[in-house]
């Protein structure tokens, strides 16, 4: 037998001791890390809330009726709910109650009102409301709610109903506030002459 041939025996010999070694050590597990990020959607603020008509002209002298709607436009945000927080003069506006759209004239068609309060000592409402369980997010313009009051002047002059930072609109897929605006609204007793209306207010 020549020198090559037993050279290639003991080569080959070595390898299968190495793979048969390789074959009978336990193997440790190989763990892969994965580091994952969120996917995050943008919060595409759209939404307007805004009063209307405004301004509301009424007339000076006795306790006139007054009434307002809060309008809000959804822009391309599907709206699941909105929050309402409004401040108004409490000795200028009496008798204040809030309630949603007669049936079939508001935003949402079936509205669910989780929460309604108003503080007549100081002036300050939270309404919130939203769709049914069952019910699909709404896109649109349309009246979200009914503000009606007493209007107290005796003297010509003008009043505002404001919205507060808290009012915020939710949309469905969206964990944030998709309020891009609020729209102030002000009562003008005949005979005044307005001041200003209140500009546009960016809530963010």
């Amino acid at each position: 037998m020549s020198k090559r041939t037993i050279a290639l025996i003991a080569l080959l010999i070595v390898a299968t001791g190495f793979l048969l070694a390789l074959a009978i050590t336990p193997q440790k597990p190989t763990t892969t890390t994965q580091s994952l990020s969120p996917t995050k959607i943008p919060a595409i603020a759209e939404s307007i809330l805004s009063i209307s008509p405004n301004p509301l002209v009424l007339t000076t002298g006795t306790a006139k009726q007054g009434s307002v709607n809060i309008e809000l436009n959804s822009g391309k945000n599907k709206v699941t709910a909105v929050q309402l927080e409004l401040s108004y003069d409490p000795l200028v506006l009496k008798n204040v109650e809030i309630n949603t759209a007669s049936s079939g004239a508001g935003f949402f068609e079936s509205p669910n009102v989780l929460l309604k309060n108003i503080d007549d000592k100081n002036g300050r409402i939270t309404f919130l409301l939203g769709i049914t369980p069952t019910g699909n997010p709404k896109t649109g313009i349309g009246t979200v709610a009914v503000l009606t009051f007493s209007a107290q002047s005796n003297t010509p002059g003008q009043t505002e109903i404001n919205f507060l930072p808290k009012s915020l609109v939710t949309a469905n897929g969206i964990t944030s506030s998709v309020l891009k605006q609020t729209l102030h609204g002000i009562v003008i007793f005949e005979g005044s002459t307005p001041t200003q209306i209140p500009s546009s207010q960016p809530t963010q």
